[in-house]
């Protein structure tokens, strides 16, 4: 597991449940741009190649879905 930190929100993500898709994961964020570009280099360093992001509404919270694939 491995710390990752959003707008001063402190998230403990296990990147190596994500390697084995499909999996999914919900990180709320209010700067959904620089969200994007932080999950998608940790992705990028931890070895997941085949992902999507996307912007998302959930239970009212605004965040960022990964998928992987």
């Amino acid at each position: 597991m491995d710390i990752l930190i959003l707008d001063g929100a402190r998230y403990e993500i296990d990147w190596d449940a994500l390697r084995k898709p499909p999996q999914s994961l919900f990180v709320p964020c209010l700067d959904v741009d620089f969200a994007k570009n932080a999950l998608e280099t940790e992705l990028k360093y931890h070895g997941i190649q085949q992902f999507v992001l996307r912007v998302r509404i959930e239970d009212g919270v605004q965040g960022i879905r990964i998928w992987t694939l």
